[in-house]
């Protein structure tokens, strides 16, 4: 049974704002990466910075898995080109996510 017209579009707006907030937070987070730190030690910011933003693209790809039926973007018949492509987008900065928290957690 498909989904009411309504619930479509709630559904990609949750879609569209989770992966907007995701990339607005991880470009902050870059930013914020480049802020010489002098002899504080102190990583609590970047951590929330790239977990907030990681959180917010995981929630992206959940949103785009119950929108488009999967979150693997090639396997989609449902979703547009345009969305295929700021789906794989959103999974390359959720690697990027988890990289900038692990360098943070490994680094001296």
């Amino acid at each position: 049974m498909p989904d009411s017209p309504d619930r479509t579009v709630f559904k990609r707006a949750i879609f569209w704002t989770a992966y907007i907030l995701g990339t607005l937070i991880l470009f902050f987070s870059f930013v914020l990466a480049q802020v010489p730190r002098g002899s504080n030690t102190d990583f609590t910011p970047d951590y929330v910075c790239w977990s907030l933003g990681a959180s917010f693209l995981v929630g992206s790809l959940v949103a785009a898995k119950f929108t488009w039926r999967s979150c693997i973007p090639f396997k989609s018949r449902d979703a547009s080109s345009l969305a295929q492509v700021f789906i794989v987008a959103a999974w390359i900065e959720l690697a990027i996510s988890i990289y900038g928290i692990l360098s943070f957690a490994t680094g001296d």
